[in-house]
């Protein structure tokens, strides 16, 4: 038998001519038919272990399989042919990418491949320092400026070849990690398809700084591969093989998300100018953290380990280089992974977006379209901001972000201008007067705005020989010495809804006397401060209150599910209602359980992390300054952002500081990577919180007007 007949035997029997791939594996009908319907174990544990899986289901069986020539002499006919009898086709798609022999190559290296052996030198160093040299190995490949060749314009299928050799560099790089060596395949193989894009994105930014420097801004110049380089606005894929939709929307709606993320990316780097070893450390934490949520189980403790190993080995290398103070370093890092993976999440729900040939685009943000809102083909969240802005009378309010009115409407920008998003709206057609239903609100709550007088400058001069970090902590001291201990709360199992913004209004207070510690803040326009103070006074109440509630309780507070609402007031979650009936016709059990769920996250998440850490009060502040900084710079953008890179820079100084003088505590790397990632999460469940009440919003559930409406938003 030649050689050429025996590589089309099917793989279980070897005994019949293969039909096809059937399941995922080159089989005849025979077996194919059997592992459809099976009786013998034996036979049917092979078919599994070959890989077949009911997962894929394929069409078009009755087409033979061919096998088609994989060299650059192979002209456009025959790649067409060959893409048109797979056995993989779809009736309702132009083709589909087989990725058979990808997947076996990449299951050998996860399996076979044992990188240390005959490496005697690697043995000496530690994890994070191997798999810098693995990194390193990969950027020995790198062609220089002068070889490089340009993609501007390619087909989908050849997008998808050019990825297999960087999945396969991604595969080698991981089985540098012990960690990783030590799963099994299947969860190898899970861990490699969550983090390989990312991986790749991550490493090429870099990668691209510093090849190209600020040609990377300039010229808007970018590295795909070792060979290859792109530039912004002139790279376009041809995606007919695989879409009815124009090239043109589909291009613009998967550009504006990469350009996004990859600029966020180059101006980080650009900024940082990490090392090889910090470069390292980013993509170990980024890739442990990603498995880690995405498998769950036993990942996710195999990566609680692995990154507080990888978190010592940076210790380890900043002190090697006589750098003891390093947070102001590890937190920029920590921001780098949190955003990439906001927007990564993003790119994916693009992508989801855009798997059904039908689906429309929305006509304002280019997401996938719900249905005619207000004349317009939109997306929902498109058509409720439209809602809500005409509603609430909100247009004169806004103001331009860039001061252009010329600013991009995206699903890809995480906070859009509203400015031009509704004047967007208004330029398509969208008009009130198309199906828009003006209620007559039957309550108008007036709010008091804890307002700008409110927002005073602290006149304590004995906090003028304080650092940054301890002004904060004294004005949290100061609100947490009203503090009732435990015996002396009052247990409430229901509010009425005017006695809940009561609460609210004594958090206003707090959170705005406890911002006027801050320097940085004081010198913010009046305008800038309100809006700094609106943003952030929710987010600051809940995490504070689920601090104290664990330093009050402990465990048990977590057990018997209490929160302290006040200082005064406690509850158990589960047991608490609000009465609503005031401000809606929605019955209260139900709008409880459309808050409640998301607060359960929110709650039980960070009290997880609380007990596990037991933050002292510097710590607690620290994070309640990272937190607010945070996420006002992102949403106010300006002058706020710019000034926000320099406060937790300088709290990252301080904090160092605290850990180095008065904890005696050098190697602190892996408790703030820790905290950074309660603040993290913290932000991250916020915005969960806001899209909850988006759709209050959108359903007008609440028939209620406020004095500031923007104040409730989150």
């Amino acid at each position: 038998m030649d050689e050429q007949s025996s590589s089309s035997l099917c793989k279980v029997c070897s005994s019949f001519q293969a039909h096809g791939l059937h399941f995922g594996v080159l089989s005849c009908r025979a077996c194919a038919a059997f592992f459809r319907f099976h009786c013998r174990l034996c036979r049917f544990k092979r078919c599994v272990n070959l890989g077949m899986t009911p997962d894929n289901v394929q069409y078009n069986r009755d087409v033979p399989f061919r096998k088609c020539k994989n060299d650059d002499s192979s002209d456009e006919s025959q790649e067409a042919s060959s893409e048109q009898n797979s056995p993989w086709k779809r009736p309702d798609v132009n083709s589909i990418y087989d990725t058979t022999m990808l997947r076996n190559k990449i299951k050998f290296i996860l399996e076979k491949e044992n990188p240390l052996l005959g490496k005697p030198h690697l043995e000496n160093l530690n994890p994070l320092m191997r798999m810098e040299y693995a990194l390193r190995q990969w950027r020995k490949r790198q062609k220089p400026v002068e070889k490089l060749k340009f993609l501007k314009g390619i087909t989908i299928i050849k997008l998808l070849e050019l990825f297999e050799p960087l999945m396969l560099v991604v595969a080698k790089w991981l089985i540098y990690d012990e960690h990783f060596r030590k799963l099994t395949f299947d969860q190898k193989f899970n861990f490699f398809k969550l983090v390989w894009n990312i991986w790749h994105k991550i490493e090429r930014s870099d990668m691209s700084i510093q090849v190209f420097g600020q040609r990377v801004f300039t010229e808007k110049l970018s590295l795909f591969s070792d060979i290859y380089t792109t530039r912004d606005g002139e790279f376009r894929i041809d995606y007919s093989a695989v879409s009815d939709n124009s090239n043109d929307e589909i291009n613009k709606m998967f550009r504006g998300s990469m350009e996004k993320m990859m600029g966020i990316l180059t101006s980080r780097f650009n900024e940082l100018k990490p090392t090889s070893v910090e470069i390292t450390y980013i993509l170990c934490q980024m890739v442990w953290t990603l498995a880690g949520k995405g498998i769950g189980g036993e990942v996710a403790e195999i990566a609680d380990k692995a990154c507080e190993e990888y978190a010592n080995n940076i210790h380890d290398y900043y002190v090697s280089q006589n750098q003891n103070n390093y947070a102001h370093r590890i937190i920029p890092f920590m921001n780098i992974i949190k955003d990439v993976k906001i927007l990564n999440k993003g790119f994916k729900r693009i992508q989801m977006s855009s798997s059904s040939k039908d689906s429309a685009l929305c006509k304002v943000c280019s997401t996938s379209a719900h249905g005619l809102h207000f004349g317009v083909l939109s997306c929902r969240a498109c058509a409720a901001f439209f809602r809500r802005t005409v509603v609430l009378d909100c247009a004169k309010k806004y103001k331009c972000r860039g001061g252009k009115a010329k600013c991009s409407v995206s699903s890809t920008e995480r906070y859009q201008c509203r400015l031009c998003r509704f004047n967007k709206c208004v330029s398509l057609g969208m008009t009130p007067d198309i199906n828009i239903a003006f209620e007559t609100r039957v309550r108008y709550i007036a709010v008091s705005k804890a307002n700008q007088s409110d927002i005073r400058s602290s006149e304590n001069h004995d906090l003028a020989k304080l650092n940054p970090l301890m002004k904060m902590e004294y004005g949290l001291r100061k609100w947490r010495e009203q503090q009732r201990p435990a015996d002396q709360l009052e247990f409430i199992k229901t509010m009425k809804v005017r006695k809940l913004l009561t609460v609210f209004e004594r958090h206003m207070h707090i959170v705005a006397d406890w911002l006027v510690h801050d320097d940085h803040f004081r010198r913010l326009s009046s305008e800038d401060k309100y809006l700094f103070f609106k943003i952030v006074w929710n987010v600051w109440s809940r995490f504070e209150r689920c601090d104290m509630t664990v330093r009050i309780f402990g465990r048990k507070g977590v057990e018997d599910n209490l929160l302290i609402l006040n200082d005064s007031l406690i509850c158990r979650r589960q047991q608490f209602t609000v009465d609503f009936s005031e401000i809606t016709d929605v019955p209260s059990e139900q709008i409880s359980r459309m808050l409640t769920t998301t607060m359960e996250n929110i709650i039980g998440r960070l009290f997880s992390s609380l007990i596990e850490l037991k933050p002292s009060s510097i710590e607690v502040t620290y994070m309640l300054c990272q937190i607010s900084w945070i996420i006002a710079g992102k949403i106010i953008q300006g002058n706020v952002a710019n000034v926000s890179d320099a406060v937790c820079d300088e709290y990252a100084n301080n904090f160092h500081e605290y850990y180095a003088t008065q904890e005696k505590r050098p190697n602190y790397a892996s408790r703030l990577i820790k905290l950074m990632a309660i603040v993290n999460d913290t932000q991250k469940l916020h915005m969960e919180r806001k899209k909850i009440l988006e759709l209050a919003k959108l359903f007008e559930i609440f028939k209620v007007e406020f004095s500031e409406p923007d104040i409730f938003e989150c």
